[in-house]
């Protein structure tokens, strides 16, 4: 028997990116055996039986001889079930049951026994590192069809089962008007979601109800500071007696944030695909999220980790907000975690000599009862809480954490007519949550052409770090003086100051004004952090 060899490309994740992974096959003379080597994990090692069994019912020989099947590059470890397509497609193309195929092909996914083909995590970061081109074609599980079929290009195919992948490689095109067998290019699925109104949006797993914000009642403040939080991306901590409203403020602020652009929506969709949790007919994710994870919540949930890492809740709210309520009942240790990723809008995990980047340019919007009974902001003197235990209770959230946040916002009991109010039926010929994400889509657009007509990468307010951001923010010299006086007096530190200044310049975007007035800088006061010795 001659040597017989064959090659497919696949892709491996390698944390939220794709790895160009070759599969080469060689068929020899020998005693049976089928070998694969390359640093696979025990789900690689483990498909030679989905692989056997899938072959021999999809109407196809397997080779009986030995086989040997290599991963490359073989220092790179390599895991999952994605290997089990192109592991058959590369078997059989080595055994000559797969003929007339141009060029390199490329493929992934799981197979069953009985030959179909099943999605993968990660496949919208498999699909971007292959690149399929004219000459190179890409088979893609139908399942991933919604998740890839926006951004497919070139000759990429979404296939069923191994017996619609030969019949394509075969050319066999009297095959494609059988029943059992449909072959749809990237083309076609985008005409039919078109002809069917089926949009990529009905498929968005963060697909949501999206509360008006405008139904929360007697809380005008908090409102603004919610506002003023979205429009240049500032940190927010809203403080305040238990049930008065800050939970279903902090849900309705992901109705205000402007719309994903499409790259965001691309960036977001392979942060929840290597996750797992973009599912069968899910497709790109085209709503911002919003994360609100338990505080009984481990380090590496936060942050990302495993033996091969996963984005944790902070690269999950990328683009969106992480809301962690009863901000006061966390671990210090996993509240410190966030010091850097909010200053550098990413996160680095490294394991066995490799290094995973996860983005996370996240919203933070905190929630915490100002004491340990919950009344110590309230007017009517209930507070039971002696000075003591009010300093113990903010313990938990370190100094340095605080001086991160932008905005801190007292949110106080309902009065009697506010309270009447959230039971009654209102309608809005306008809703506010209209109203408002039209303000702040107006104050990005500022911050966006301001930053471009000076030369900068467009980046909000509350993100900008640029030495001369008095010149850039357009801030008078006499607010810059007032600021430093009432930051010395108030004890701010640097960034203290810095974010007194950013916030002015959002309030300013907000009334479309040209420069900071003094009027700005009061309001911008009116938020910064003075309560238990933290600034």
């Amino acid at each position: 028997m001659s040597r017989r060899f064959s090659l497919v490309r696949t892709s491996d994740l390698h944390g939220i990116n794709g790895m160009a992974i070759d599969i080469e096959v060689v068929i020899a003379s020998g005693l049976p055996g089928f070998d694969i080597v390359g640093l696979a994990d025990s789900a690689i090692r483990e498909s030679r039986n989905r692989i056997r069994a899938a072959i021999r019912s999809s109407g196809f020989m397997f080779p009986n001889s030995r086989i040997t099947a290599s991963l490359a590059p073989a220092y790179v470890r390599k895991q999952g079930s994605a290997f089990d397509f192109p592991l058959a497609l590369a078997i059989l193309a080595a055994s000559g049951q797969i003929s007339g195929h141009e060029g390199p092909v490329m493929a992934f996914g799981e197979l069953t026994l009985e030959g179909r083909i099943r999605g993968v995590p990660g496949a919208i970061n498999r699909y971007l590192s292959l690149e399929p081109s004219e000459s190179h074609r890409l088979l893609v599980p139908g399942a991933n069809r919604r998740e890839i079929g926006p951004i497919a290009r070139g000759q990429t195919y979404f296939v069923s089962s191994l017996k619609e992948a030969a019949a394509m490689l075969n050319n066999r095109s009297s095959l494609h008007g059988r029943s059992d067998i449909r072959i749809l290019p990237a083309d076609s699925l985008r005409q039919d979601d078109d002809e069917n109104g089926t949009g990529q949006g009905e498929a968005d797993p963060l697909a949501v109800d999206v509360p008006d914000i405008g139904h929360i009642f007697g809380q005008e403040q908090a409102i603004r500071a919610a506002c003023i939080a979205a429009a240049g991306h500032h940190n927010l901590l809203m403080l305040g007696s238990p049930g008065c409203g800050k939970t279903a403020l902090a849900h309705a602020m992901i109705g205000i944030l402007p719309p994903l652009s499409e790259v965001e929506s691309i960036e977001l969709t392979r942060i929840y695909s290597a996750s797992g949790l973009i599912g069968e007919g899910q497709g790109l994710v085209t709503h911002r999220p919003i994360r609100a994870p338990h505080h009984t919540i481990t380090r590496a949930a936060m942050i990302g980790g495993g033996q091969r890492p996963v984005p944790g809740e902070i690269s999950l709210s990328h683009r969106g907000i992480l809301f962690l309520d009863e901000m006061t009942e966390y671990e210090p240790s996993v509240l410190n975690l966030l010091r850097q990723p909010l200053e550098d809008q990413q996160i680095q995990i490294n394991r066995n000599q490799c290094s995973y980047q996860f983005p996370a340019a996240f919203l933070l919007v905190g929630a915490a009862n100002p004491c340990h009974c919950g009344h110590y902001l309230e007017n009517d003197q209930t507070c039971r809480c002696s000075p003591d235990v009010i300093r113990q209770h903010f313990k938990r959230i370190a100094g340095p954490l605080l001086d991160r946040i932008d905005l801190v916002v007292n949110v106080r009991r309902l009065s009697s007519d506010d309270l009447e109010r959230t039971v009654r039926s209102t309608e809005r010929e306008h809703p506010l949550k209209d109203e408002l994400s039209g303000k702040v889509l107006q104050c990005r657009e500022r911050q966006r052409l301001r930053c471009l007509k000076q030369g900068l990468p467009v980046e909000w307010n509350g993100r900008i770090s640029h030495p001369a951001i008095a010149e850039i923010f357009r801030i008078p010299k006499d607010v810059l003086v007032r600021a430093a006086l009432s930051a010395e007096q108030f004890q701010l530190s640097v960034r203290g100051y810095h974010k007194l200044l950013r916030v002015a310049r959002t309030i300013a975007d907000l009334d479309d004004a040209d420069s900071v007035r003094l009027h700005h800088l009061g309001e911008s006061l009116q938020y910064r952090p003075f309560f238990g010795g933290a600034s």
